[in-house]
């Protein structure tokens, strides 16, 4: 017992015991750690909203200035005037509704509206009374039919063929001349003769409520032309009304666009997260189609908007926004195919994708061009890429695809062939040039191997042991020359458009300040005279010069710079241990990818390739002993291309040559972006820029333009002309070629560039031989064609449709005007200085589109800006040409010189001038 009540004594005790404290403090825990993960969860851990607060905040600072400026708009005295006239005619138009006139005619209106609905419902009334007389009238019709064919569908054939016969004999022609709706039925009937009063009574009726029907549709009729004839002054109330309405709404538009824009940026929780969708927007590793999903716009709210051009990041506009999205709509392309990073992330170190194993980073800066090159393969270059292109331009200019692989770029050999090099170099000269070739020529494409002396001695003792003689050079005779005179063959025939001497001139080609230290001046008169008889790739023309100006410049050529010597050179190259060391080296540093070399044709590069080196990933890139650079694939690449060789290492080498732009900042910049763009990934479907025949045509050819350098002496497309800058006298410059696409016949520039012939042979300065293949000359032509928006040729003018009186026109003012003062073969015009003198028009013909003439002789300066040909009909402020005062209109004379000209030979010509 007593036990019993100790027992029941500590229940009593424990049950006594309060844990509210207990409670209270854990629920308090659970309750702030539940608020807090929401808080967290909704808040901490989604900094896109705060990105979108601050957008919102700028969106409405920028609002609420437009609404305030809307609204000051409609304080102004001006404004509120036009709203006051605008309220005042509205006043006087209600009045003119409201005059006695105006009330009893709205009464008259009103009761003809009446009339026009009860007349309406007469018709439909009528109309239903239409349908039920019809029904009964074919209803008697088909019994009628029934009751002739026997009762049943058995005996109808009972009647047989000669029934049929007979019924269409007597009532064929009858039922073909009326109007009985009953024709159908009566044909399907045909076969049994019936008799037609049996359904007279139903057909009498409905032609008398058809005629009912037609009654009551003219009253209808005439009652709306009476209803419409009253109710026009109305109407012209009205309209007055509308136009005032639409004026005063006009005045507060601003004002209501701008209140709801401003409204739109007020209100709780407006956050949400913008998700774009990609579909068959990427292949995955089974090569099916799957979507790409993107939520950047959830932080770059102003990505597509104008206004935000100056805002902070990311609530910027896009740069060149009405540009990129004209032909990229953000909702087809997104962001991520070109900027790249982590489309589904949500905060910015993941979706900028800086993990350090995520493989596609952001791209920023000039780095965001790579991605172009995935769709844009096909477009060598474009506006919205100057880094990209550049990038390629160096690859090209330098010949990296002579070591590197490089899909879409061209496999042709930068450097000249070796195979005749003993001809040409002075033999001292070679290993100088191998051991450090910008100590001779800075700006030049041979790279820095790194090489000994030895090994430079080797390799030039190879190369001349392995050299032909050129006969051509052997047998050229430098008899006569004179170096003087040389000079101003360099300097008049068109050579400094590629050729620098002294600072003077282009960079197409190699300076030539101290080619003398290099060059025999033998091989450069052969060289001269024909460039492509020693290397059937080169790109220099022939300038077609006559023995004397070859062999004049050859001389001064080679008489440019100082020819060093070293003792024991000679021998030197001529050691065999010296010659086997050489071809060694020839092989293991890979001359032969830009240069042909005998016994090297056909070697394969020895770099590796390049076409998907943009998406290497960071595991294959060996950083050596390098630790201070960043791990990443720019760090790398950007290494390497300044210093190519420091990541070689006691087991590990590099045999990659130190190239002239490696301490070029911006050619660097270049090239990192150029390289990441080739990441082998083909465009996604759809997305690819597919080129027009006409951009096609632009595009091969700006690409023969550039390798020829055309630029250096023509200007096309707005750049080039450089030889103008150094010659002496307006009008001694090879012509500008702006719209030479509508100014000269296809097959005359096809022929023409395939063998230039003298257009102003008083010019000393002349178009050289490029020896272009009939493609190459295609190419070109359809290039000018397309520039001016043409893709098809030119059609020659019909001859036979051209009248004598407008020839006699035409010839009588080429003579008025004096066009062959000017426009004349030198021979005729000894008086007159080479700048003085013009295109012979003989060749107009052959040469000119007749449309052009008139376009033309119209308004020279209009077409090309500068030209010295006097403007005889039109000027900037108005016509010159007086129909009246000459007695005949300027169109007459245009296409009377046009069609002149067409017909005009050389003793046309004399003839004009008066002998």
């Amino acid at each position: 017992m007593a036990t019993k009540k100790k027992v029941s004594g500590q229940v009593e005790t424990q049950e006594a015991l309060s844990y509210g404290a207990v409670f209270l403090v854990t629920t308090s825990i659970v309750a702030f750690l539940s608020i807090w993960m929401v808080y967290d969860e909704m808040f901490t851990r989604r900094e896109w909203k705060g990105y979108q607060q601050e957008f919102f905040a700028l969106d409405a600072d920028r609002t609420r200035t437009t609404l305030d400026a809307a609204l000051a708009e409609l304080e102004t005295d001006g404004a509120k005037a036009q709203v006051a006239a605008i309220e005042g005619a509205l006043l006087e138009n209600d009045a003119r509704r409201e005059t006695d006139e105006m009330k009893a005619l709205a009464q008259e209106i009103d009761a003809q509206e009446v009339i026009i609905s009860k007349i309406t419902r007469q018709y439909q009334f009528a109309k239903s009374t239409s349908d039920e007389y019809y029904y009964y009238y074919k209803h008697a019709q088909h019994s009628a039919h029934k009751a002739a064919h026997g009762g049943g569908h058995g005996g109808g054939h009972g009647g047989g063929h000669d029934g049929n016969d007979g019924h269409e004999e007597a009532h064929g022609d009858d039922h073909a001349a009326t109007d009985d709706p009953g024709d159908v039925v009566n044909a399907t009937f045909a076969s049994i003769p019936v008799d037609e009063s049996a359904w007279a009574s139903e057909w009498e009726a409905l032609q008398k409520i058809e005629a009912e029907i037609a009654q009551l549709s003219a009253r209808r009729l005439e009652a709306e032309e009476s209803l419409a004839e009253l109710s026009a002054p109305m109407a012209a109330i009205q309209a007055v009304e509308d136009s005032l309405r639409q004026e005063y709404r006009r005045h507060f538009d601003a004002r209501e666009a701008a209140q709801r824009a401003f409204d739109g940026t007020q209100g709780l929780f407006l956050e949400q997260i913008h998700q774009r969708v990609l579909p068959n927007f990427e292949e995955n590793e089974f090569l099916q189609k799957i979507a790409r999903i993107e939520r950047c716009e959830t932080c770059h709210l102003g990505i597509n908007r104008a206004g935000f051009e100056d805002a902070p990041q990311p609530h910027a506009s896009h740069p060149n926004r009405q540009e990129i999205f004209g032909a990229h709509p953000p909702e087809t392309f997104g962001c991520t195919p070109c900027h790249r990073g982590d489309g589904v992330a949500l905060d910015v170190h993941d979706g900028h994708g800086h993990d350090h194993y995520f493989e596609r980073p952001l791209f920023e800066g000039a780095m965001i061009e790579a991605s172009c090159a995935r769709c844009h393969e096909s477009q060598r270059a474009f506006d919205s890429t100057p880094t990209l292109n550049h990038g390629r331009e160096l690859v090209e200019h330098y010949g990296c695809t002579g070591c590197h692989k490089i899909e879409g770029l061209s496999d042709q050999r930068v450097g000249p062939p070796l195979y005749k090099l003993k001809s040409k170099v002075y033999p001292e000269w070679l290993p100088t040039w191998l051991e450090a070739p910008e100590s001779y020529l800075p700006n030049n494409r041979m790279p820095n191997f790194q090489f000994s002396e030895d090994q430079s001695v080797a390799m030039a003792a190879y190369l001349l042991s392995i050299s032909q003689e050129w006969d051509e050079a052997v047998d050229f005779d430098l008899t006569g020359a004179d170096g003087t005179r040389g000079r101003w063959v360099f300097e008049n025939r068109g050579c400094q458009a590629c050729h620098a001497i002294d600072g003077q001139g282009g960079d197409h080609g190699p300076d030539l300040s101290r080619a003398g230290e290099k060059l025999e001046a033998t091989w450069v008169g052969a060289w001269v005279q024909n460039p492509r008889h020693y290397h059937a790739e080169s790109r220099m023309p022939s300038l077609r010069l006559d023995d004397q100006d070859a062999r004049d410049v050859a001389v001064y050529i080679a008489s440019r710079g100082e020819r060093h010597s070293s003792a024991g050179m000679g021998s030197r190259l001529q050691n065999p241990s010296a010659i086997a060391e050489g071809e060694a080296l020839v092989g293991k540093y890979g001359c032969f990818g830009c240069h042909l070399i005998d016994g090297f044709e056909d070697r394969a590069r020895i770099g590796v390739e390049l076409t998907q080196f943009g998406g290497k990933g960071l595991e294959l890139l060996d950083f050596g002993d390098r630790t201070d650079l960043a791990h990443n694939w720019e760090a790398w690449t950007r290494g390497k291309l300044e210093d190519p060789r420091t990541y070689a290492t006691e087991r590990s080498s590099s045999r990659m040559p130190v190239f002239p732009f490696n301490d070029n900042p911006e050619d660097i910049d270049a090239l990192v972006v150029f390289l990441k763009s080739r990441m082998g990934l083909p465009a996604p479907s759809g997305f690819e820029r597919e080129l027009t025949e006409a951009e096609l045509a632009l595009e091969k050819g700006r690409a023969l333009v550039e390798r020829y350098n055309c630029q250096g002496c023509h200007l096309i497309e707005g750049e080039g002309g450089l030889t103008a800058e150094f010659l002496e006298g307006a009008g001694t410059a090879p012509p500008i070629l702006t719209g030479e696409g509508v100014k000269v016949q296809p097959n005359w520039l096809f022929e023409f560039l395939k063998a230039p012939s003298p257009i102003r042979p008083w010019l000393e300065v002349r178009m050289p031989s490029f020896n272009f293949t009939d493609e190459e000359a295609d190419i070109l032509v359809d290039y000018f064609l397309a520039l001016e928006g043409d893709t098809q040729p030119y059609l020659f003018a019909n001859r036979d449709a051209i009248t004598d009186e407008s020839i006699e026109t035409g010839e009588t003012w080429l003579t008025n005007l004096q066009c062959l003062q000017c426009h004349v073969d030198p021979a005729l015009a000894p008086d007159k200085s080479p700048s003085e003198l013009a295109p012979n028009l003989v060749m107009a013909k052959e040469r000119l589109q007749p449309d052009w003439i008139i376009d033309w002789i119209w308004d020279p300066q209009l077409l090309m800006p500068g030209t010295k040909m006097p403007s005889f009909f039109a000027s900037d402020e108005d016509t010159l040409w007086d129909d009246e005062a000459y007695g005949v209109t300027s169109t007459a004379v245009l296409e009377g010189i046009r069609d002149a000209l067409q017909t005009l030979n050389a003793d046309g010509i004399k003839a004009l001038r008066g002998g």
